[in-house]
């Protein structure tokens, strides 16, 4: 698969336009999720992914053992955690994207490169508004883990929880989520549609960005 470079037009002058880019770099969706940008930005957070809620994990939970099950110790976790990672990690991916466009780590999908199976079946892709287009990745990811985190917590750990199986296991599960989190976010913010609201919204200060990044 090559990467094609494309010049887009100014639509009253017909000038090259784009920041004074000569063109938009065009990739597959398979490109999105071995770009630079994207595994850069995958490491770096599944690193804090792991580094964070060990701490905060450490502070809330492991002088409370053992950990029924059940118990909101174990629970609370499990189950926010897609939605906190989807929100958490992407809300302010798209103050990098620019930069990343014009080191060419990043690039840009066609709509119709996403309109046909497998991509269908990942309806996120479909929405407009980035903290939507999230929480549906979000609700996506949950379908999956929630039930296989919680299979191997009853039958993998047992009806209660040691300190050290309530803090790895779930630090593990949190730290897994953004392998897939990321690439999948990302790819929504490189679909054409989608790529074209970063380019108008992340300009200006750096409180500029991070307050319309979230929508993108």
């Amino acid at each position: 698969m090559e990467l094609t470079e494309y010049p887009r037009l100014n639509s009253i002058s017909g000038e090259i336009h784009e920041s004074g880019e000569l063109g938009r770099l065009y990739g597959k969706p398979i490109q999105i999720f071995v770009s630079k940008f994207v595994i850069g930005q995958t490491i770096f957070n599944v690193v804090m992914s792991f580094l964070v809620p060990t701490i905060m994990f450490y502070l809330l939970f492991y002088h409370k053992a053992p950990h029924y099950w059940l118990s909101g110790n174990v629970l609370g976790p499990v189950l926010a955690s897609p939605w906190c990672c989807s929100i958490g990690s992407l809300a302010f991916a798209p103050m990098g994207i620019p930069d990343a466009l014009d080191k060419k780590w990043f690039y840009t999908v066609r709509n119709s490169d996403v309109s046909t199976l497998p991509w269908t079946l990942f309806p996120y892709l479909r929405f407009r508004i980035g903290i939507i287009r999230h929480l549906v990745l979000g609700t996506q990811v949950a379908v999956l883990a929630i039930p296989i985190m919680f299979i191997i917590i009853r039958f993998g750990f047992g009806e209660y929880l040691s300190a050290n199986q309530q803090l790895f296991g779930g630090v593990t599960y949190i730290a897994i989520l953004p392998i897939f989190v990321m690439p999948l976010g990302l790819l929504g913010f490189a679909v054409d549609a989608n790529m074209s609201r970063v380019r108008k919204n992340v300009r200006g200060n750096i409180i500029q960005k991070a307050l319309k990044s979230p929508i993108c």
